[in-house]
């Protein structure tokens, strides 16, 4: 079976108490979600459908978070927690941090990887549902400007 958070197989909102990860940073193999290449996608036969593997797109971290905060909000219940690390440098900010309005950060550790780069863990809660619309943002992407996780793992092979 393959799944990933930017395609969910759950159906059923609300359904977990805690969401607990560490996203793929892109730095041992790069980040990968199911997708084709082609936007002319064609239907599989069905013969072929038990033994097809579907292809994979690269994954850009910060839409990995995006997708990660919008996959939590979905799946949570109120009052759920979602933990994770992200990955970013020294130069972080607060508006570096991926947000969604039905969520509120609870905490935000830095772990120290080295004089250039570490990861924060992150906990957010899940105060309400998400009204119609609302997705997760970045303020630092709708700024116009590259948050400190968007190129880690190039920055990772600079240190």
């Amino acid at each position: 079976v393959r799944c990933d958070n930017a395609h969910p197989v759950w159906k059923i909102p609300g359904v977990f108490d805690g969401i607990i990860c560490d996203p793929p940073y892109g730095v041992r193999a790069g980040a990968r979600k199911t997708g084709a290449r082609d936007k002319h996608v064609k239907a599989i036969p069905e013969e072929h459908r038990a033994t097809h593997i579907p292809g994979t797109v690269a994954y850009n971290i910060a839409d990995v978070m995006m997708d990660l905060l919008n996959f939590a909000v979905k799946y949570l219940r109120p009052g759920g927690r979602l933990v994770y690390w992200l990955p970013t440098t020294r130069d972080y900010c607060e508006d570096d941090l991926p947000a969604h309005p039905a969520m509120r950060l609870a905490y935000n550790c830095e772990d120290v990887l080295s004089m250039k780069l570490s990861r924060r863990l992150i906990t957010m809660v899940k105060e309400r549902e998400p009204t119609l619309g609302e997705t997760a943002k970045c303020a630092m992407t709708e700024a116009g400007l590259e948050p400190a996780h968007e190129s880690f793992p190039q920055k990772y092979f600079e240190v």
